[in-house]
């Protein structure tokens, strides 16, 4: 705009510095146009057309000048017939110097504002370039350093339910461990118990370790069908902890991004904020430093040209429009840039919505984990309440059992004791007994018995004894020998069992 007046302003001095040298020269040469008649220039005084000062040359090389509305023809005749050319032509001179003046003012006071919008355009351009520049510097260093924060964050996160998630599975693999020897040193307990049970039951007490037997052999079956309950109750217990570690790493991970999309969240409503505060703040004054601009221009073009000529006002015209025309450009790239801005607000908008609702379903998924999780818990603690009954019960009845065989051995000790004592007996009573008869018969062939007595007596029983366990005695009844044969126990012992049997024959 400045630049198209700054070209008229100059084409209109040059053609007023025209007009005055061309006035000059008419004035320096008055005198010989006089003295000559034959000069070819005049002046014609006419009536002011539309009140500008123009400079025409005739076809017939006749200067035609037109100065504050007064119009003259320059010519030898004139000159020396009209005495009032001279003041005409020195208020005209006048009125040009008056002109010349303020034109060259208006130039001048044009540059001059030139010059200061230059200035203030350059120092708004410095300006808006250092804070752009130390705007995107603080806001990348920002933005790496917000990165980086969240990424060590997350990794802290994630290391430590990793840890965590290590650790007590390491706990319970040291406690499933002490358990297992736990249960191993009961079961080599037990299985020492069985061996010397074994060993140490005999066959007087058949019927009851039979019993016994039968009742140990549902027990184990008992135990056995309990290990096999007990084994898949680990399994499952195992594979609820696997679930329940993959659902805590979930839960984990999901907080995790929640808090990131949190985060995010915040910091782009910031951002957005703020630009929509810069955009405001830089229309609010683009907007008054164009009026007031608009304003300034538009009273010192009215005030200071309206005596310019009609082609400097139909230029001063179009250059207006030109003028009106940039600033309803600029306008509507403002609004259009305005409601860019607002289209990508409501953008921003549904996009916090829909943030917003992924975040409760996450909340709500999370919520159900929990309660998941929480129901887990309490089945596996109610299949380890269910384990250490059962265990309880089963310790309890192996320690019952215990007693009673003990029972069993202190009672299987007493019976040998006692037969031991009867045994010894029995040996003794059979030494006199075959010391006794040795004696008789000694004594019979001394005395010679058998022949004075007259025929032997009869004898019933055979006395032929067999071994040493077999011991043979002779009783007389009612005259006649009648022997009667005395059989030891005899006594098969077994690993697996003791039989005690004893017979008496006639």
């Amino acid at each position: 705009m400045f630049a198209a007046f700054r070209r008229r302003a100059a084409s209109t001095s040059r053609s007023e510095s025209n007009v005055k040298e061309n006035s000059l020269i008419d004035t320096n040469e008055r005198k010989p146009h006089i003295e000559n008649n034959n000069s070819t220039g005049f002046i014609t005084p006419t009536a002011p057309t539309n009140g500008t000062n123009t400079l025409t040359i005739n076809s017939n090389g006749m200067k035609h000048r037109t100065l504050s509305g007064l119009s003259m023809t320059s010519s030898s005749s004139s000159f020396s017939t009209s005495p009032t050319l001279n003041i005409t032509r020195q208020q005209e001179k006048q009125e040009l110097q008056t002109l010349n003046d303020r034109l060259a003012v208006i130039i001048d006071t044009v540059r001059r504002l030139e010059q200061d919008n230059e200035k203030l355009r350059n120092i708004v351009k410095t300006n808006a370039q250092s804070f752009e520049l130390e705007t995107s510097k603080v806001k990348t260093l920002y933005e790496n350093e917000l990165d980086d924060a969240k990424k060590l964050i997350e990794e802290l996160a994630h290391e430590k339910s990793r840890l965590e998630i290590e650790l007590e599975k390491s706990r319970s693999e040291n406690l499933d461990i002490l358990a297992k020897a736990a249960r191993n040193d009961r079961d080599a307990r037990i299985y020492e118990t069985r061996f010397k049970q074994s060993e140490t039951e005999i066959s007087e007490l058949k019927a009851r370790y039979d019993a016994i037997t039968l009742d140990a052999s549902r027990k184990i079956e008992e135990n056995e069908t309990l290990h096999n309950i007990n084994h898949d109750l680990e399994k499952q217990v195992s594979a609820l902890k696997r679930q329940l570690e993959s659902e805590t790493l979930l839960r984990i991970d999901l907080e995790n991004k929640n808090k990131t999309l949190r985060e995010e969240l915040q910091f782009n409503q910031h951002v957005y904020e703020t630009k929509i505060y810069q955009i405001k703040e830089q229309q609010r004054v683009e907007t008054l430093h164009d009026d007031s601009l608009r304003q300034q221009y538009d009273a010192k073009l009215l005030q200071e040209l309206q005596q310019i000529r009609t082609q400097n006002d139909q230029e001063m015209q179009l250059l207006k429009e030109e003028i009106a025309a940039q600033y309803e450009k600029k306008i509507e790239d403002l609004q259009n840039t305005n409601r860019r801005n607002q289209e990508q607000i409501n953008n921003y908008r549904i996009d916090l919505i829909s943030y917003r609702e992924r975040i409760e379903e996450i909340t709500k998924i999370r919520d159900l984990c929990n309660e998941k999780m929480l129901q887990l818990e309490q089945r596996c603690r109610d299949l380890e309440d269910r384990t250490y009954r059962t265990q309880q019960q089963q310790h309890e009845s192996i320690i019952e059992r215990d007693d009673e065989i003990q029972n069993l051995k202190q009672i299987i000790e007493q019976m040998q004791n006692d037969y031991q004592n009867l045994v010894d007996t029995k040996i003794g009573l059979d030494r006199e007994i075959a010391t006794y008869r040795k004696l008789l018969d000694s004594e019979e062939e001394r005395l010679n018995i058998v022949a004075r007595l007259g025929p032997s007596p009869t004898i019933n029983g055979n006395a032929t004894p067999t071994n040493n366990d077999d011991i043979t005695t002779t009783t007389i009844i009612n005259g006649p020998i009648q022997r009667q044969r005395l059989k030891r126990p005899r006594f098969e012992v077994d690993e697996d069992m003791i039989v005690v049997n004893g017979t008496n024959g006639h």
